[in-house]
């Protein structure tokens, strides 16, 4: 997973989260809008959108990096799942309040993760990669 394509999509989520809040905070205000204005987003709103792409951002990148090969194949696809959550493990170390919101994923991807292991498809084509590599 690339953190160049990781930053370019944060920062285009910057601006267009900044461009969204103003354009929508502006539509709100104008006065043939008052039958709705009550709807406007609060900060802590905003802030709960921004927290979800954070949160949503890790997947993307897992599933842009699988649909970037060629021809995906379980082998890479299994190191990716657990970069996937090895990354939002990190999110809840740098940002604890995704802590909650990030435990309930993980949780799911854990008991994905342990079906995979007991698989015995995951273990014959991980030994195949293993031992005639992966082509």
């Amino acid at each position: 997973m690339s953190n160049v394509s990781s930053k370019s999509n944060t920062c285009h989520f910057h601006s267009c989260y900044t461009f969204l809040c103003q354009a929508i905070d502006f539509f709100l205000s104008t006065p043939n809008q008052q039958d709705i204005s009550g709807h406007k987003m609060t900060d802590s709103e905003w802030q709960v959108l921004k927290d979800l792409e954070k949160i949503l951002d890790v997947p993307h990148r897992v599933q842009q990096q699988i649909s970037s090969e060629s021809m995906p194949r379980l082998g890479s696809a299994v190191p990716c799942f657990e970069l996937f959550m090895t990354a939002w493990e990190s999110l809840t170390t740098k940002f604890p309040q995704l802590h909650p919101s990030i435990d309930v994923g993980l949780e799911w991807a854990k008991s994905y993760y342990i079906h995979m292991d007991l698989t015995d498809t995951y273990v014959i084509v991980m030994c195949k990669s293993t031992i005639l590599g992966d082509k």
